[in-house]
C-alpha cells in the first residue's frame, strides 16, 4: 500500500479529512468504482488496502457513502453527532 495512502486514512479516521476518490469508492464498497479509480498499484495493494481498513477504520466511517459523510460531518474520532444532526446530511 502507498504509504500516503496509509497517511490518508489516519487523517480521514482522527479528523474525518475527505479521500481520494480511490480510497472513497473502497470505503463505500464500491467495487465497480474502486477498479474504475485504481492504477496498476492499487489492484496490487488492493487485498492490503481492505484488511487495513477492516482492521482499522470504525464500522460507523466504512460500508457507504451515508455512513462517510456523517464521519465527515462529524469530523472523525471524538467529535461525535447526535444522531438527529445526520437527517440534514440526506
Amino acid at each position: 500500500m502507498k504509504k500516503s495512502y496509509k497517511k490518508d486514512l489516519e487523517n480521514y479516521i482522527k479528523s474525518g479529512i475527505t479521500l481520494n476518490n480511490f480510497l472513497t469508492a473502497v470505503i463505500c464498497n464500491d467495487l465497480i468504482a474502486t477498479i474504475g479509480f485504481s492504477d496498476y498499484t492499487d489492484r496490487a495493494a488492493l487485498q492490503e488496502i481492505v484488511i487495513y481498513i477492516r482492521s482499522k477504520v470504525p464500522d460507523a466511517a466504512r460500508g457507504n457513502m451515508l455512513k462517510m459523510n456523517r464521519w465527515i460531518a462529524q469530523k472523525g474520532l471524538g467529535h461525535e453527532m447526535p444522531f438527529k444532526d445526520f437527517e440534514s446530511l440526506l
